[in-house]
């Protein structure tokens, strides 16, 4: 009977002794991963740039939309994205649009800047005999990427809100 629990009680110190090996591993793994792929966040978080275009920048009218919507309506799954913001005027008139999307890698980023494309278009489309003010202001807008991040901005005021977009990339 002592000899039973001994060895009952050596294994289960090696099964503890190999769960715990195995879940350290399993982290360095993924650090390792992270690493090599350059997930890693670098710059700032999408949150802070969106607070500091709101600090620098008036923009009337242009709120953070939920997550869902950008995918409801433009096919971009911002949960792929965590690291991203998009914002837009609740004027239906007015076609001032922020979006930014931080991927993991710059091949995703090539993706999503096709996406934004579309959505620039799109836009550019439903501005043109409608609003012609707002037409030449989605014109005048471009999709950037750079590195692993890809943007859009639509707005009288680009010029300043991609300023602070690059300094905190």
């Amino acid at each position: 009977m002592k000899k039973r629990l001994n060895i009952t009680v050596l294994l289960l110190a090696a099964v503890l002794g190999t769960s715990v090996t195995a879940c350290s591993g399993s982290a360095k793994t993924a650090e390792t991963t992270a690493a090599e792929t350059g997930a890693a966040v670098s710059g700032k978080p999408a949150a802070e740039i969106l607070s500091e275009i709101y600090d620098s920048v008036s923009l009337p009218g242009v709120m953070e939309m939920p997550a869902q919507y950008i995918m409801n309506y433009y096919g971009i799954d911002t949960g792929a994205y965590p690291d991203s913001f998009f914002a837009m005027s609740e004027d239906a008139t007015s076609a001032e649009m922020i979006v930014f999307v931080r991927a993991a890698s710059e091949a995703e980023a090539a993706v999503v800047g096709e996406q934004l494309q579309m959505i620039r278009d799109t836009k550019a489309e439903e501005m043109q005999n409608y609003l012609p003010e707002q037409y030449q202001l989605v014109s005048g807008s471009d999709v950037v990427i750079n590195g692993n991040t890809a943007y859009l901005v639509i707005s009288e005021q680009a010029a300043a809100i991609r300023s602070v977009i690059e300094s905190g990339i």
